[in-house]
């Protein structure tokens, strides 16, 4: 059986080993015993103490800002594709035109993945990256947002705006962790703001490799996403 605490809505506590199996407790007051864990728990990994060791993982805060456009803008520009803006040193990444579960079609811009960009915030603690999600707002970000969109598209008429914040972990080799953090214990964290566009392939490595006890990650060295840990 598989259990997900995405889909139960709880949260686990601690996993701990226990001869072969592990024990993993949910804030609910269940313990589930199973033979495998996966571990997959992005920018809140280093906070709990689940694993035996700690992961060499930064926190980033980072800002996105989602401009809506009119439905006649929609149909002009749902094809265009992804663009990475470089009007100086750095950039601007930009999504084409997607209907949000709300209704309204918004073009999403996102700055330069950097600790060197003055928009982005190391987040040293649990605290620091509550806080940052639920910011409400950022002064900075969205003046600098509405700049970018206005030079790439000077002729869209912008209904709304919504800024959005993440967090994206930033691993010490640059590549995602992944691999076994303990003997049936599989590690799948470090996404360094590039891993949405290749998450499936992430995803098959991950369920094949924790299967079959072994890396699966066809012609990708397993070397290369070793998980480098702080002690």
């Amino acid at each position: 059986a598989v259990v997900s605490t995405q889909t139960t809505g709880e949260v686990v506590t601690s996993i701990t080993r226990e001869g072969e199996r592990f024990l993993v407790q949910l804030d609910g007051a269940d313990l589930v015993t199973c033979g495998k864990v996966c571990v997959t728990t992005g920018s809140f990994t280093n906070f709990f103490g689940l694993l035996p060791r700690t992961p060499d993982i930064r926190m980033m805060g980072h800002t996105v800002m989602k401009f809506e456009i009119d439905e006649e803008t929609f149909e002009r520009c749902k094809d265009m594709p992804s663009i990475n803006f470089c009007p100086t040193s750095s950039y601007v990444y930009v999504l084409p035109p997607i209907r949000y579960p709300n209704g309204k079609v918004y073009i999403k811009l996102g700055h330069a993945v950097s600790f060197e960009n003055p928009l982005t915030r190391l987040l040293h603690s649990h605290q620091d990256v509550l806080d940052w999600y639920c910011l409400p707002d950022y002064p900075e970000a969205r003046s600098y947002f509405n700049e970018q969109f206005k030079l790439i598209f000077p002729k869209i008429e912008v209904l709304s705006t919504a800024l959005d914040h993440c967090v994206m972990g930033i691993t010490k080799t640059g590549r995602q962790y992944l691999g076994f953090a303990d003997e049936g214990c599989f590690l799948a964290v470090g996404g360094n703001g590039v891993s949405a566009k290749m998450g499936l392939e992430i995803g098959r490595i991950v369920a094949d490799s924790i299967i079959a006890e072994s890396w699966q990650g066809g012609d990708l060295e397993e070397k290369d996403f070793e998980i480098v840990y702080k002690d």
